[in-house]
């Protein structure tokens, strides 16, 4: 993902990265979201009209959020209020920034109410579900990762 993340930056795009939790943010080279939004802990924004950050957001053509599973319905839709907010395309969910969300959302479920029982959620984001694993070649490995991922198991896997 920080490959990418620099390839489109490089082709001049601007981009603000962030995690959902703290490892998340640095594993990604970001800030938590509650950071980079100037969120307090109610959700309550607190960045001022015309202040760099302000510019920055309303500036910024996609944002990228690593382990997103983890967002609620409700952080999501103030993603959604402060980037209708800042920005001059109000037609369009978000601001119409690019959206990039980035996780599995099997390995880390969100702590508060789903965000895929979000609308915004189910009516303007698309998942896209990489099926081929780099990381590892050994196959039998892979297949128990994938058990695993699933919470499911063998005799054998024992």
């Amino acid at each position: 993902v920080r490959l990418r993340i620099a390839q489109i930056r490089a082709l001049g795009f601007s981009i603000l990265v962030c995690g959902s939790s703290g490892v998340a943010a640095i594993n990604i080279g970001g800030r938590t979201i509650h950071s980079l939004f100037s969120l307090s802990l109610d959700l309550e924004w607190q960045i001022k009209e015309g202040t760099m950050m302000w510019c920055m957001i309303r500036n910024t053509d996609m944002l990228v959020i690593d382990e997103f599973s983890m967002l609620s319905n409700k952080l999501l839709h103030k993603l959604h209020e402060i980037l209708h907010t800042t920005r001059t395309d109000k037609r369009n969910p978000f601001g119409g920034v690019q959206m990039l969300l980035v996780g599995d959302p099997l390995q880390l479920p969100s702590i508060d109410e789903d965000i895929f029982d979000s609308s915004l959620f189910r009516n303007h984001l698309v998942p896209l579900v990489l099926t081929e694993g780099v990381r590892q070649t050994n196959s039998t490995f892979i297949e128990l990762l994938s058990c695993v991922r699933l919470g499911e198991h063998t005799e054998e896997d024992h």
